[in-house]
């Protein structure tokens, strides 16, 4: 796995076997792509608990076909929170 610096500093995972065609999903937490300090601080702490976090680039909500985003950051009461998707 390598890792690619961003504009913004941030830090992306790269791998070259990160299609897993065959294989279930992995759960995963969605986040918008953001230069919000608070949502980069939120997603790194994530990060460090062994969470797996997939920022999305806008009008690419639907291509993380490897991931089965169960959850998603969210803005409450002026602080991001894991929200829990309902799959309906």
């Amino acid at each position: 796995m390598s890792s690619v610096s961003t504009p913004n500093g941030s830090l992306l995972a790269t791998s070259i076997t990160s299609r897993r065609y065959g294989a279930d999903p992995v759960p995963a937490i969605r986040a918008p792509w953001s230069d919000d300090a608070e949502l980069i601080d939120k997603v790194a702490a994530l990060r460090a608990a062994g969470e797996i976090v997939i920022q999305v680039l806008p009008g690419h909500e639907h291509e993380q076909q490897e991931f089965a985003c169960d959850r998603e950051l969210v803005v409450e009461a002026g602080r991001w929170t894991v929200r829990h998707l309902d799959r309906a």
